[in-house]
């Protein structure tokens, strides 16, 4: 239980050297003296060979964890390493280990930092001691953080700020890197990760989540401290927590997460039987307490994966507007397994309205009871999902939705390139119980191509319903709908009278209903060029075309309304009137051969011709169908509407020669 209280800053190496701006360097290996008297201020840290390892041990962060609101609470502080309020913090060396040891600077500066051979770390004063930079370090090494320790720059004035660069950044067993803010604004938590930052699991004594957080102290008036985190690849697992929320008056503080290659969120933790499993969670909250709003939440990476239960999130229990989540995957986004969510919600004592949730991805697969979802539990409006991509795949219960149960349904807007495919129970809704249901806009003409196919009877529906108010909107434009069904509430009220819920139904369809009152219907609008077969027949126009106008009266006559090409044999052009071509057969003229000799031809039996009865050629008049369904040309016209003409009387064309 030993703590180190140190007075000023404090900076432990394991550097060889510091080095000063008139390139003296002091090094306690190697000390070498001065060329004359000087107080200058170091520049750096000179690090050569094989920097050595920094470990610090201890008892242990006192955070605790509400895991029915996913709240975190600050308890006193533990012994630790610590300065004077307002100081800096540093250890810059090799590996560095914390072993359940507390790193403690209150509103000050904590700098961690893994180097490796042959590195440079600058020094430069400012008033709270020293910020270290990395701009001319050539590799990094791993930092640890293990047995609940802690990485803490809390106040109840303004937090201050951290910055932890490694190779490997590890965090388990409830450790934690985390800042709460009070009546000052927070300064900004730093986290960089050269290739893999990994946050994971909880306390041994499975009550706390390893985090890496930031938070405004309830009755706090200051913006909470930004986040920042980047890295190669980002995985967090087993309920670990990243994210910035807020108790009191103050905004909680902005989210940015950027992976060059991947982002991981993976599964979820029972902590206690009586409630839901805690989700492995990135994301920010207006907690219960608070009157200040959500911030945003900001993730740019190549490849997304949600898998297990684990939720990309951004909620509201107060009277405070959740933040929005503003997501990028260049290259795909997956969703999967029962849990898995990018979600905004509103709790069910909450007044705040729900955020925006915001994706931008060219491939989009959700699948397995996954979703993306604005959840409105209490009385706010639910809030917004906007999906940008090439392919959404909704698949085995996979969903889009935007629901409320006393607010009005949020809206639902899908831009996609070329397809949106619904399999297996899929659902896109916007179903508000006590307020009206929200709207679904879903394009796929940017590029005119794109279409949406529905497997006709997996029971895959675009919902817009109310309960009790008014039905929503469902507008598509799309080049083909092919294996969705259009339901009025007349049809429900055929189909499933006892609930006239489209879920309860196999077939797939698009309904804008309320369930409550006929006359509060809402609106379904298709803007399509293909028809869907499975729609069953298409309704024919009944101006059908008069057959006078269709079938020349005189056919006989040359060269009116009709031409008949015989396409050329044996060198022959394909008409007289065109020139040959180079690749005709040319036959030269041959002289006849008269041969004295006998010859001998054999005899060819020509088959035997039969006279045909002459039959003159009528102009036809009309059609009628025989009773195979065929068209059959009459030389009468059906309708009635010209004289009939007599077949005794019926001459042929007249000689053309």
């Amino acid at each position: 239980n030993a703590s180190l209280d140190l007075g000023g800053s404090f900076l432990a190496t394991t550097a060889d050297s510091l080095v000063f701006d008139n390139n003296f360097e002091f090094s306690a290996s190697n000390p070498q003296p001065p060329p004359q008297l000087t107080v200058n201020v170091p520049i750096g840290l000179r690090f050569r060979d094989n920097p050595g390892t920094i470990t610090v041990q201890g008892t242990g962060n006192n955070l605790q964890f509400n895991p029915e609101f996913l709240e975190f609470t600050r308890n006193p502080t533990p012994p630790g390493l610590a300065v004077q309020p307002g100081k800096t913090l540093a250890l810059v060396g090799g590996d560095i280990n914390l072993e359940g040891g507390n790193l403690l600077a209150d509103g000050g500066r904590i700098e961690v930092g893994s180097v490796d051979s042959s590195s440079f770390v600058s020094i430069t004063p400012i008033d709270k001691g020293w910020q270290l930079g990395y701009t001319n370090v050539p590799a990094f090494r791993d930092i640890s953080l293990t047995k609940k320790a802690s990485i803490d720059s809390s106040s109840e004035a303004g937090a201050g700020e951290i910055q932890v660069q490694g190779r490997n950044i590890k965090l388990t067993d409830g450790s934690a890197i985390f800042a709460f803010t009070g009546s000052q604004p927070g300064g900004t938590v730093s986290v960089n990760a050269a290739d893999t930052l990994e946050v994971s699991g909880i306390s041994s004594d499975d009550s706390v989540p390893t985090t890496i957080y930031t938070a405004v102290y309830p009755r706090g008036s200051g913006t909470g401290s930004n986040l920042n985190i980047q890295a190669k690849r980002i995985i967090a697992s087993g309920g670990a927590q990243i994210g910035a929320d807020t108790y009191g008056e103050g905004a909680a503080g902005n989210v940015v997460v950027k992976a060059s290659d991947s982002v991981e969120i993976q599964g979820s933790v029972v902590i206690d039987e009586t409630l839901p499993p805690v989700p492995t969670a990135i994301g920010t909250i207006a907690q219960a307490s608070s009157t200040g709003p959500g911030t945003k939440l900001t993730l740019e990476t190549r490849r997304l994966k949600i898998t297990d239960g684990g939720q990309l999130v951004t909620g509201t229990f107060s009277q405070s507007q959740a933040g929005t989540l503003d997501i990028t995957a260049s290259e795909s986004t997956e969703l999967s397994g029962e849990g898995s969510a990018i979600s905004s919600v509103v709790g069910k004592d909450a007044t705040g309205n729900g955020g925006t949730v915001i994706l931008k991805t060219p491939n989009l697969i959700i699948r397995d009871q996954a979703k993306i979802n604005v959840d409105g539990q209490g009385s706010g409006n639910a809030g917004e999902v906007r999906v940008t991509s090439d392919t959404i795949r909704l698949e085995n219960k996979g969903g889009i939705t935007a629901q409320a149960s006393s607010g009005n349904g949020g809206d639902v807007y899908l831009d996609v390139q070329d397809y949106l495919l619904m399999s297996g129970e899929s659902v896109i809704s916007t179903k508000a119980i006590n307020g009206n249901g929200g709207n679904i806009y879903i394009n796929t003409l940017t590029n005119n191509r794109g279409f949406i196919v529905a497997q006709p009877f997996g029971n895959n529906d675009i919902i817009a319903n109310a309960d009790q108010g008014q039905g929503g909107k469902v507008v598509i434009n799309s080049n083909g709908i092919f294996g969705l069904f259009v339901r009025t509430r007349q049809d429900w009220e055929r189909l499933r009278p006892q609930d006239l819920d489209p879920r309860n139904l196999f077939t797939s369809d698009i309904t804008a209903i309320s369930r409550q009152n006929a006359s509060l219907s809402g609106t379904v609008q298709l803007n399509t060029i293909d028809v869907d077969p499975s729609q069953a027949l298409v309704e024919l126009p009944n101006n059908l075309p008069d057959p006078r106008d269709q079938i020349a009266q005189n056919p006989c006559q040359r060269g009116i309304g009709s031409e008949f090409t015989i396409t050329g044999r044996g060198g022959l052009p394909p008409s007289p009137n065109e020139t040959l071509t180079g690749n005709n057969i040319h036959v030269d003229l041959v002289q006849p051969i008269t041969s004295g000799e006998n010859s001998q031809s054999a005899n060819i039996n020509q088959p035997k011709t039969f006279p045909i009865a002459g039959r003159d050629i009528i102009p036809a008049q009309g059609w009628i169908f025989n009773s195979k369904g065929e068209v059959v040309l009459t030389a009468y016209d059906p309708t009635g509407n010209i004289p009939q003409r007599n077949s005794t009387t019926a001459v042929a064309c007249p000689a053309l020669f």
